[in-house]
């Protein structure tokens, strides 16, 4: 998927150690604020990974990239038909903006929430194996399991951004109209 060059969409280019690609896709920019940058894509919009076919998204989706954060979050419209989490957490490299593409490596960690409360961490023996297999370097093995553990608690317990401020993002793009990217 090339990126889409436009001043309001953003491309996000995540990587697998060292630097092969991951998925990648593109959101329009929603707003900034302590928290970050927030993204929202529109029903249909496309994803791919590496060089596999893309995919069609169902729903609308706000994402959170956090400056010099570990860790980027996207969270998805509640569809009544789509078992999914409504919250998703990607452990990440900090994330490095060139122009309108913001690049970051995905540590295979993630955390997911799913309406009912219930808190999960996604991956750890993918993680586990790309230690050995991809040659996770200690500090990004140390910053991946502390950033987890944190951010674990943060979600079960709705510290924000991960409770009313993200709500309110949401209802920010369910308001939005745009083509599916």
């Amino acid at each position: 998927m090339p990126a889409v060059s436009r001043p309001d969409v953003v491309t996000i280019d995540f990587r697998k150690h060292p630097d092969t690609p991951h998925w990648h896709f593109s959101m329009y920019r929603l707003g900034v604020d302590g928290y970050g940058t927030w993204l929202w894509s529109p029903d249909g919009s496309m994803a791919r990974r590496g060089t596999e076919p893309a995919i069609t998204m169902r729903g609308r989706h706000v994402k959170l990239i956090p400056e010099d954060a570990w860790w980027t979050a996207i969270w998805a419209e509640d569809l009544p038909d789509v078992e999914r989490p409504d919250l998703f957490i990607d452990i990440v490299t900090p994330p490095r903006w060139t122009g309108s593409v913001v690049t970051m490596t995905d540590l295979d960690l993630d955390i997911g929430r799913w309406d009912d409360g219930r808190v999960e961490v996604f991956d750890e023996d993918e993680f586990a194996e790309h230690r050995e297999t991809l040659g996770y370097p200690d500090h990004l093995v140390d910053r991946a399991r502390t950033t987890t553990a944190k951010l674990y608690l943060d979600v079960l317990n709705r510290t924000e951004p991960f409770d009313a401020v993200a709500r309110r993002w949401m209802e920010r793009a369910l308001g939005r109209e745009g083509p599916p990217l």
